[in-house]
């Protein structure tokens, strides 16, 4: 579990951790970027429907049980400061219902380096990377939480929310220090 600030993010944490993304439904038709993503096991849901929401969540799950690491944002979307946002719950069913940790994870760009992703379409954000010059990112982990079934998510979330918060301002020191 991650903040999310840049399209970046999803490089750094699968070139970290590797494993299956969770993301919005609707990227799977996006040009070259769908197709990438359905090649590295993209687990997408419409977060619109409850009937999408509990098959990612199951997807998921069997991913879990098999032994893969799953990467979410449970922010939703992404942020342009250091501010993690409250995670949603449903996030974390399938690590519930599998006894799966979550490794909670900050991310912080170098202060002015354009890397959040606000205000501006995918594609105009790609460019705008893609003609940057280098940016440092740091990438704090945590340790793991220890999940039983009968946990409660809302309770999970808040917890994962908390530890990200304080990586991030682990990471933020550690990138402008």
């Amino acid at each position: 579990m991650s903040n999310h600030r840049s399209a970046s993010d999803i490089g750094v944490l699968l070139r970290t951790f590797g494993g299956h993304m969770v993301s919005r439904s609707d990227l799977a038709a996006w040009p070259l970027i769908g197709a990438a993503a359905r090649k590295v096991g993209t687990v997408f849901v419409d977060r619109a429907s409850t009937t999408s929401g509990a098959s990612a969540i199951r997807t998921m799950r069997d991913l879990l049980r098999a032994g893969e690491t799953v990467l979410l944002f449970p922010e939703g979307t992404t942020f342009a400061d250091d501010e993690v946002r409250p995670f949603a719950p449903g996030a974390f069913i399938a690590a519930l219902r599998t006894d799966a940790d979550v490794i909670p994870v900050g991310l912080a760009y170098a202060r002015g380096s354009g890397a959040a992703f606000v205000g501006e379409t995918f594609p105009q954000h790609l460019a705008r990377m893609a003609a940057a010059p280098p940016t440092r990112v740091v990438v704090a982990t945590g340790a793991p939480l220890r999940v039983a079934r009968g946990h409660n998510s809302a309770a999970l979330a808040k917890e994962a929310h908390d530890a990200v918060q304080r990586l991030v301002e682990r990471a933020r020191a550690a990138c402008d220090g």
